[in-house]
């Protein structure tokens, strides 16, 4: 029963894949996902610079390619870069009237050597492009050999990052020896190298990173001590609700007013002194998801309607649980509408506290819409966690939509990783759902689950 008291969606969802990514992360490892993007990442770590910042130029002398490396390009967060008026206008000069201007910039598949160096050398020169990608397929006027020559040249010379994709395996092998006896990564298919230069330009950005320190957390240390020492006397792995919502205001998470009630009685009066719309929540030590048994009622807005879901959730609960012990209702301040999003940590046994985040609600462990991090979380961390998710769009605004309160989530989440660091015993923690107001309205931690080890 303890061991399924604190089965919480951190736990569900942060599995050993999980912990391990986001050590890497927080070391600045490099994961590849296949053997043969170990070597394709080694290809280009050890043949190239890395890019001095974001943005790709293409150059390829047929379309499907090169689409196929703009695909590449957004799946894995590479950028192409835009070119300047300057560049695009030099390469008109150069080019026929038929080849495309704008990145992808496509020489046309009657194009020679002096054509691809030409173009190579003016995309260079444009102060967006911090890596070019030259894509190369075998047609009847192409010099696969002297353009990888002339390639090797305009990459010596500017020292941009260059990657190359020469298609066409037996007929394009002596051209892609050439660029590797120049020190150029060369690549059978785009993908492969888009992949690689996505890898190369996060490692560079991770290193050139300022250092980000974890947030100072002032806390209320003896309150959670009390917490955990009192749940270990009575034998108990996890932390009452109640006590979860001190532990969390000791550590500066907005709480709405709440209180336990053993009764129907008890729970008229503490709605009557929080204040309607109030919500009730079963309070069992053997109940972890209770929205499955009926054991929440929302949009609770007078006496009458209070004593209607009190009735109604205990039925509920002694039909579907009947072996439950309960220990009366939990009544709390309802909160405005607002963005639901949850936020827990898993204690891994290799690498400590991982802290998730997602998209909160009953739909948390079906979407699985969640980034992880190893504790403790910086605020630059936590805000690109929240940046990673998909759901990303809905937090900001869609659809015209008020964007949630970032900056609130982000606080939440250095919270939750300093109170994890502080405290060891702390095994899980899920704070599902956060419920998040608009921009500067902050966010409250509306339901609250904690376990404990020893």
């Amino acid at each position: 029963a303890g061991a399924r008291a604190v089965s919480s969606h951190p736990g569900t969802l942060a599995g050993s894949k999980a912990a391990y990514t986001a050590a890497f992360r927080k070391a600045g490892v490099i994961e590849a996902a296949t053997v043969q993007e170990l070597f394709d990442f080694a290809e280009g770590f050890s043949r190239q610079p890395l890019p001095a910042g974001p943005g790709v130029a293409i150059l390829t002398n047929a379309g499907g390619p090169a689409i196929l490396a703009t695909d590449a390009c957004e799946r894995v967060g590479v950028r192409l870069a835009r070119l300047g008026t300057d560049t695009v206008e030099a390469l008109r000069d150069v080019l026929p009237a038929a080849a495309a201007l704008y990145n992808p910039v496509d020489v046309l598949g009657d194009a020679d050597a002096a054509r691809y160096e030409m173009a190579a050398r003016i995309l260079v020169r444009d102060p967006a492009v911090n890596s070019l990608l030259v894509v190369l397929t075998p047609q009847a006027m192409t010099q696969a050999e002297d353009t990888a020559r002339a390639v090797a040249a305009v990459a010596s010379d500017a020292g941009v990052t260059t990657l190359a994709v020469f298609m066409g395996d037996r007929s394009v092998a002596a051209a892609v020896r050439a660029l590797k006896d120049a020190g150029i990564a060369a690549y059978s298919f785009p993908e492969q190298a888009v992949a690689t230069l996505g890898a190369m330009e996060r490692h560079a950005a991770q290193r050139m990173r300022a250092p980000d320190p974890p947030m100072g957390v002032p806390a209320d240390y003896h309150i959670v001590r009390a917490a955990i020492d009192h749940a270990r006397e009575a034998g108990r792995t996890f932390i009452t609700e109640e006590s979860a919502g001190r532990i969390a205001r000791a550590y500066g998470l907005p709480v709405p007013g709440s209180g336990l009630a053993r009764d129907r009685t008890e729970a008229q009066v503490l709605a009557g002194r929080i204040g309607y719309p109030v919500v009730l929540k079963i309070a069992s030590p053997d109940i972890l998801h209770k929205t499955d048994i009926g054991g929440i009622a929302l949009d609770i807005v007078d006496a009458a309607a209070l004593d209607v879901a009190y009735e109604r959730m205990m039925s509920s609960v002694r039909h579907r649980m009947p072996d439950a012990h309960v220990w009366g209702v939990t009544v709390q301040r309802q909160l405005p509408p607002g963005h639901e999003v949850i936020v827990g940590v898993h204690r891994d046994p290799s690498f400590g506290p991982v802290l998730m985040f997602g998209l909160g609600g009953v739909y948390v462990e079906v979407l699985k819409d969640v980034a992880f991090r190893l504790c403790p979380v910086t605020p630059t961390e936590a805000r690109s966690m929240i940046e990673e998710i998909r759901g990303y769009g809905v937090l900001r605004g869609a659809r015209g939509a008020a964007p949630a309160d970032i900056d609130s989530i982000v606080d939440a989440i250095c919270r939750v990783s300093a109170l994890a660091i502080d405290f060891p015993e702390v095994t899980e923690l899920d704070i599902n759902p956060l419920i998040v107001g608009r921009r500067g309205d902050g966010a409250f931690a509306a339901d609250i689950r904690i376990g404990i080890g020893g």
